[in-house]
């Protein structure tokens, strides 16, 4: 855990741990965008219950925007977001591989990028 005078820990993350540092690199796999989500989330928790922090104000200490931190306290995990993205996703009429959403629920692509009429051919 945090230790009072926030020294290092073998949990403290790299860079100091503030959520800017936190972040992935161009190197670094996907899957360590949800570590990072999951530590702000408990950052912001911490600062919610512990400290008694504002919205506003934790989202200042984490450098995030205010509507980003009310989204960790609705939804922690990030799956409620996932299944409304999944329900604008549509279905290739080609091969019916799943396609991209473009401008809301209903508009999806009709062919996905490997079926779309002009496309290169598959070799």
């Amino acid at each position: 855990m945090w230790s009072r005078t926030f020294g290092t820990s073998p949990r403290t993350p790299r860079g100091g741990g503030t959520v800017e540092s936190m972040a992935p690199t161009a190197f670094e796999p996907v899957a360590d965008r949800v570590v990072e989500r999951r530590r702000a989330v408990a950052l912001a928790r911490h600062y919610r219950e512990a400290e008694g922090l504002s919205i506003g104000q934790i989202a200042d200490r984490l450098g995030r925007s205010p509507a980003t931190i009310k989204a960790y306290f609705y939804d922690p995990t990030g799956e409620k977001a996932r299944e409304v993205k999944a329900r604008y996703r549509g279905v290739c009429r080609g091969c019916g591989a799943p396609t991209s959403a473009r401008n809301g629920k209903g508009d999806a692509y009709a062919y996905c990028k490997r079926c779309h009429p002009g496309a290169i051919a598959t070799r």
